[in-house]
């Protein structure tokens, strides 16, 4: 979701808009903004050199990676293989009792109640 609306909000899904739009509070993982500016290096996507201010700047809390969140990692033992920033931003999550919303077919198919689907 972090990709989407950094880049592309326009693939955000109308129930996914409405949720952001009306949330208390919207943030997005440390690990995401890593991921993002990780891609962008290897050239797979455009991003601003700043793009932790600009999610601060649309009111998106940025949330730290927490050894509890580090912990958490171990109650998806199924996706052991799965994309690394994927586990991690699920394992956050779950931590802290946040609503993840993703695209993630793999994700998705958990069936976790708090796991959104952001094309929704």
């Amino acid at each position: 979701m972090a990709v989407w609306v950094a880049g592309s909000p326009s693939r955000l899904g109308p129930k996914t808009k409405k949720l952001i739009q009306t949330a208390k509070e919207v943030s997005v993982s440390s690990i995401s903004i890593a991921e993002l500016n990780m891609k962008s290096m290897l050239g797979g996507i455009k991003i601003p050199k700043d793009v932790s201010k600009q999610f601060e700047n649309a009111n998106i809390q940025v949330s730290e990676f927490t050894s509890s969140a580090a912990d958490e990692i171990l109650r998806f033992g199924s996706l052991a293989k799965h994309d690394p920033f994927d586990r991690l931003i699920l394992a956050q999550a779950s931590a802290s009792g946040a609503k993840l919303v993703t695209a993630d077919t793999a994700l998705l198919s958990l069936n976790l109640d708090f796991i959104l689907d952001a094309e929704n």
